[in-house]
């Protein structure tokens, strides 16, 4: 998705809040500049380019603690992405930051979040099965020990990264250290994502979903990014499937990553007399006029920490047909919720998305997206914004 327009507040060496951030890309660069454009705090950036993420976990620290130096900053407090080995970067100002509340924010963790087989150490190694780096799940850990407050983006990965600790200590020999996790638990909260969904129905043509023509094919939406994590093999080879049998339309939006495997090629082609657009977009504007031409999002991944592509598109008007896990289910009311989701695990979830995704297709011309939308407007800046104020305005605890 574009990036929203960088905060025009003059840069200061003693702001309020210092954001540091070793992945200054993607998503992680909309939140920061979104935030700190409408914070009535002076919000400050201390960040690296995002690329090359493993180094930027391992070594980032260092670069950052240098650029903190260099520019004599002086902040009243601190919130850390995840990215960030806090610990390192804490040690390497241990006099500068003595008296300076230091918070971390969890956009995602390495715990949880699904490694790619070719993220891992045996990539490529003929006769030796894929095992995950724990490297960077225990830098994760470590940070959120160190810091005073952890924050995440949702009650879900709040919820699933504590959980998960106790049995990730115990794949280590000993000294597993899980006294520690009680206070770690103690110290966390959920501080869900700001998100720009105003601007969403701004325009002229907000109301495409008002008044479907009766012959008109629903339009479904993929606006994710184009990697593994969100499962498009699912979500194309179901749409292949289906074609002949149902009339629909696609857009293709979402961060183009690379197409190692050729699968999106595969799904052009295939797809093609169904294409309404395909490829990223530079422009939030139209961004925001593809959202209100969908009428469905079926959503395949295999996992998602808050879900902000989803929540833009559903706010848009999309009928929902989601995954019960992850953080999905957080983005819709309690009441009715389960007419939305469908179980992705094992091997009768393809069975269950393609089931969901055809009820879609009879009832999307009746789908109200009013209730749900009520329910996702409460991650607009307008009511976020003071929220994070308040929360990060004070020096420390």
């Amino acid at each position: 998705m574009p990036a929203t327009r960088p905060s025009s507040k003059p840069a200061s060496t003693s702001p309020d809040l210092l954001l540091v951030e070793p992945w200054f890309g993607g998503s992680h660069r909309q939140w920061i500049e979104a935030y700190q454009e409408r914070s009535q705090l002076d919000v400050q950036v201390l960040s690296l380019p995002a690329r090359y993420w493993k180094w930027r976990m391992m070594g980032g620290a260092q670069s950052l603690a240098r650029h903190f130096k260099e520019r004599g900053l002086k902040p009243r407090r601190i919130l850390a992405s995840s990215m960030l080995d806090l610990p390192s970067f804490l040690g390497l100002l241990r006099r500068e930051l003595a008296d300076v509340a230091v918070d971390l924010y969890f956009h995602e963790n390495q715990i949880l979040y699904p490694w790619s087989p070719l993220e891992t150490p045996e990539a490529g190694v003929p006769g030796k099965p894929p095992v995950r780096d724990n490297l960077y799940g225990y830098r994760n850990l470590l940070s959120a020990l160190a810091a005073d407050r952890v924050f995440f983006n949702s009650a879900w990965h709040r919820r699933a990264f504590l959980d998960a600790l106790p049995a990730f200590l115990d794949q280590f020999p000993d000294r597993r250290e899980r006294q520690a996790l009680p206070a770690l638990r103690k110290k966390s909260q959920t501080l869900y994502l700001g998100l720009d969904l105003q601007a969403i129905l701004a325009a002229a043509d907000a109301g495409t979903h008002a008044s479907p023509h009766p012959e008109r094919a629903p339009v479904l939406l993929w606006n994710h990014r184009w990697e593994h994590d969100k499962n498009p093999t699912l979500f194309f080879q179901t749409l292949v499937a289906l074609k002949d049998e149902h009339s629909f339309k696609l857009v293709v939006l979402g961060q183009n990553l690379g197409d190692r495997d050729g699968l999106f090629a595969w799904a052009r082609e295939a797809l093609q007399e169904r294409v309404l657009h395909w490829g990223p977009v530079q422009v939030r504007e139209e961004y925001h006029h593809w959202l209100r031409s969908a009428d469905i999002q079926p959503v395949t991944a295999h996992h998602d920490f808050f879900g902000a592509a989803t929540a833009e598109a559903l706010y848009a008007g999309c009928r929902p047909v989601l995954p019960n896990h992850w953080a999905y289910p957080e983005l819709l009311p309690e009441h009715g919720r389960h007419r939305y989701l469908y179980e992705p695990g094992g091997d009768e979830g393809p069975r269950h998305f393609r089931e969901a995704l055809l009820q879609a297709f009879r009832d999307w011309r009746h789908y109200d997206p009013q209730p749900v939308r009520q329910r996702i407007g409460r991650y607009d800046w307008s009511v976020m914004a003071p929220v994070y104020d308040r929360i990060f305005s004070t020096p420390g605890e």
